[in-house]
């Protein structure tokens, strides 16, 4: 993107933002990156976390709809395992009463067109048409409510197994490591 001259960087097809192990977001539109400082867009105007992506987290930055970022997407979130009634491990459930309940609740996030969830991976793949933040429901069924501590933050975790990252991807660094996309 770097390479790219003005004119090609208002027609970007499929930018991608992305986390190993969290998520990533795939913007189904041509994106206009003239006005998108890109240093910016890991951390400030993208958020990825665990269960979690946010775009334009400063509404006071947030362009209009299908400007900037705030454009129609996919996103795909890693570790969104069934929890067990603590909230904080995964239950393995790959069928079942839990497992139809977790899959129903993805189903009705508002604002969002479920596409998919594997229940291999725990990947929960949607698309949205403009941005908030989305993640897993605070009110999610199968845990009966309670993967929320008292301070209001998620308790959620990764799956058993699976190592949580314990340092923020670095943002000038990895920038090209974190985009993908092409030109018109």
């Amino acid at each position: 993107i770097d390479n790219m001259n003005r004119i090609q960087r208002q027609k970007v097809i499929g930018f991608t933002v992305g986390r190993h192990g969290i998520g990533s977001i795939r913007f189904d539109v041509l994106a206009d990156l003239t006005s998108v400082n890109l240093d910016e867009v890991l951390g400030n105007i993208v958020r990825l976390e665990i269960r979690s992506a946010t775009v334009y987290p400063n509404a006071a930055k947030k362009p209009p709809m299908g400007k900037g970022l705030n454009l129609p997407a996919t996103i795909t979130l890693a570790n969104s395992w069934p929890r067990k009634k603590d909230g904080k491990s995964s239950t393995g459930d790959k069928s079942g009463i839990r497992f139809k309940k977790h899959v129903e609740c993805l189903k009705k996030v508002g604002g969002t067109s479920f596409l998919g969830y594997d229940k291999d991976t725990g990947v929960w793949t949607f698309s949205v048409l403009h941005f908030t933040t989305y993640g897993f429901p605070d009110d999610d069924e199968e845990t009966d409510g309670d993967a929320m501590s008292e301070f209001g933050q998620s308790t959620l975790s990764a799956p058993p197994d699976t190592p949580t990252p314990k340092i923020r991807t670095p943002r000038a660094q990895s920038v090209n490591q974190s985009f993908a996309s092409s030109s018109e």
